[in-house]
């Protein structure tokens, strides 16, 4: 748990500073449609195997590389709903093109068991996204985002941790991908997605979602 408050704290640190960097980017390689000083506001429906569930996302573009992205999503599993909480940075480097974001964050996790307790795990992810704009962000766009992850599980520890550095490292590590596809007006905005884990064997969840911008 002090790791998460620490990494937690570090990240509301690092979104203070963001305001007050000067040039321009976009958003549009965190699969979000918002342009300089823009905000999105966005309703998810996910769905995994037979399971339907909800949740909702906020994105914010500063007039700079940076853009935060903060969601809520509530998961269905076989002894009820759990919650995901992820807020991330995004810093687009202007010197590639299509337009490539370095993305890092927070994410905690947690999901009911077969005892009725709440299991809780922190992560931090750290990766890239990819994103390609067809069409102008002052009329109707299309838009393919690609999203590959490392995700570093902070806590819980693992049952049997080993002294060996990267057997540790193994232990503590993830992956996650999501392809998505982003269809934009000024002001309305729709995506869908498709998102793999390691943590799930691969199993796919697809999600659509419906947003405004402002």
């Amino acid at each position: 748990m002090i790791q998460a408050r620490i990494a937690t704290t570090a990240l509301a640190l690092v979104l203070t500073s963001l305001a007050l960097a000067t040039e321009a980017g976009a958003q549009v390689c965190m699969g979000l449609p918002a342009t300089d000083g823009q905000i999105s506001l966005q309703g998810d429906v996910f769905t995994r195997d037979t399971e339907t569930s909800y949740g909702g996302r906020l994105g914010m573009n500063f007039n700079t590389e940076f853009s935060i992205d903060v969601s809520l999503r509530r998961p269905r599993f076989e002894n009820g709903n759990g919650t995901t909480i992820a807020g991330r940075i995004g810093y687009e480097m202007d010197e590639y093109e299509p337009p490539v974001c370095f993305l890092f964050g927070v994410r905690h996790e947690r999901r009911p068991d077969l005892d009725g307790e709440d299991l809780t795990s922190t992560m931090i992810p750290v990766g890239v996204g990819i994103g390609k704009r067809l069409g102008s962000a002052k009329a109707l766009s299309l838009a393919i985002f690609v999203i590959p992850e490392y995700v570093y599980v902070l806590d819980p520890k693992p049952v049997v941790e080993s002294d060996d550095f990267w057997a540790k490292l193994r232990e503590r590590s993830q992956g996650r991908g999501v392809l998505g596809l982003l269809l934009a007006s000024p002001f309305l905005y729709a995506t869908g997605s498709i998102e793999v884990t390691t943590v799930d064997d691969f199993e796919p969840t697809f999600s659509i979602g419906l947003g405004v911008t402002f």
